[in-house]
């Protein structure tokens, strides 16, 4: 019994956290990646317009937020993703996407220091583009 307890509440949490990323970072200009299609449960792919994966990486990281710009099986790879440019995607769009998961460990600070990242760094891109 105790397992089905912490297993319900195990989902419901990933379900939260996933969709407080999700709407975080949509709602703050990000491009969602198969949103509204079945995806992976645990793992988000998302664009920021206008900024290179590889910036954000760094952005992120910096932040002490874990994210990668390719699937699990391309880590390490700079180029843009090759599933994203099959679905119709653009290279440049596919070159500024990054890939976050969740893990069993992951809380709701989490989420919401990554989305306070990602906002700061989108905000200002867009004032240095601005200028």
């Amino acid at each position: 019994k105790l397992l089905k307890i912490n297993t319900a509440t195990s989902q419901g949490l990933r379900v939260f956290l996933w969709d407080s990323l999700e709407q975080g970072l949509q709602a703050n200009g990000a491009i969602i990646f198969g949103s509204g299609a079945g995806r992976v449960c645990n793992t988000l792919y998302a664009a920021m317009p206008g900024v290179a994966a590889q910036t954000q990486l760094m952005h992120l990281d910096l932040n002490g937020v874990q994210a990668s710009a390719g699937s699990a099986c391309a880590s390490g790879k700079i180029t843009p993703s090759h599933v994203l440019q099959a679905m119709g995607y653009d290279k440049t769009l596919a070159g500024q996407a990054v890939r976050y998961s969740l893990g069993w460990q992951n809380q709701a600070t989490d989420i919401e220091q990554t989305i306070t990242a990602w906002c700061d760094l989108y905000t200002r891109r867009a004032k240095q583009q601005a200028a």
